[in-house]
């Protein structure tokens, strides 16, 4: 089987110009099916990822990201992980999150094990059925206690504390 690298190549400098040799990959107009894909301004990757960090006063630090999690808006979201690394309790609440690719997948695995490395817990919350069974299908489960809800996650940190174990260990 032949791979055709010209297409390869017009596919990246689709990905990274949003265009091909001056002609708009989106087409100009709005109905466009792509055109969603399009930024207010025009660009390439117009998702947008809002992240919410909060310190409960029982000791708990939640990063709340809402939106896509993709290679658009993965760099942020790995910026935040990594302010929270130090963090003794870590809540990832993805419930805000319908869709997570290969690089938000990445980001959150490289939080998790920063956060780990300095000694701290994670425990990530998803509520989205088709992003339960793409983290259960990829084995992600395997690394980190996942729960339903907030709640849920505080009560696997109590409990855990008792064993003196850590989550996803």
């Amino acid at each position: 089987m032949a791979i055709n690298n010209s297409g390869i190549i017009r596919g990246y400098l689709a990905a990274t110009t949003g265009s091909i040799f001056g002609t708009s990959l989106f087409g100009t107009s709005p109905s466009s099916p792509l055109a969603r894909d399009l930024g207010p301004d025009g660009s390439l990757g117009g998702g947008v990822l809002n992240i919410e960090q909060e310190q409960t006063p029982d000791g708990y630090t939640i990063c709340r990201p809402i939106g896509e999690l993709d290679a658009f808006t993965v760099s942020q979201f790995r910026q935040s992980l990594a302010e929270l690394a130090a963090s003794p309790q870590l809540v990832i609440d993805m419930s805000g999150v319908p869709f997570v690719d290969s690089a938000g997948l990445g980001a959150l695995i490289g939080g998790i094990r920063r956060t780990r490395e300095l000694g701290g817990d994670v425990v990530v919350v998803c509520n989205r059925p088709s992003l339960v069974r793409t983290l259960r299908t990829t084995g992600f489960d395997r690394i980190v206690v996942m729960t339903e809800t907030v709640d849920e996650a505080k009560k696997t940190f109590e409990n855990l504390a008792g064993e003196g174990d850590k989550p996803g260990s």
